[in-house]
């Protein structure tokens, strides 16, 4: 399988329980919106212009036509021709597989695919967290706690 040149491979693996992983940056997609809108459906294209921010809305835009070419790759299907269901908590999926999850944080987006099973991803922004020995007592077990408080300083936000 060749995926498009754009989007960057961190896993190629196909097979019984496999995962494909893929990343890509929304910051620096080379593809005009005119070139992402053909790939979406109506529903899509209506919901990127409701986006106030250009740069919202350009990110909605790479999303989703990364989304539809990684997945109609995998099945060999135009993006476009793509037809989700959307599940009873919202999650949309393609009816017969595969399955796929993508989380996107700031502009980089992580999205994974596999033909058996289902799958959680997560991408998150690394960010000084403020006040965060009081947000810790909050919430952890006070075991937790100490953990993070025994840690030097500079490694308490990783």
């Amino acid at each position: 399988m060749t995926w498009p040149s754009w989007l960057t491979r961190t896993s190629d693996v196909r097979g019984a329980n496999s995962v494909a992983v893929l990343t890509h940056d929304l910051g620096t997609d080379p593809r005009s919106d005119e070139a992402l809108d053909a790939v979406l459906d109506p529903t899509e294209r209506a919901r990127a212009e409701r986006f106030v921010f250009p740069p919202l809305r350009r990110r909605y835009r790479v999303t989703h036509a990364v989304l539809r070419c990684a997945l109609g790759h995998w099945v060999g299907q135009p993006p476009g021709a793509l037809r989700f269901e959307i599940g009873p908590h919202g999650k949309p999926a393609l009816p017969g597989g595969p399955a796929f999850n993508l989380s996107h944080s700031a502009n980089r987006l992580l999205l994974g695919i596999t033909a058996t099973g289902r799958l959680g991803i997560d991408v998150e922004l690394l960010r000084p967290i403020d006040e965060l020995e009081a947000m810790a007592r909050r919430n952890f077990a006070a075991d937790e706690c100490a953990i993070l408080m025994a840690c030097p300083e500079a490694e308490r936000s990783r």
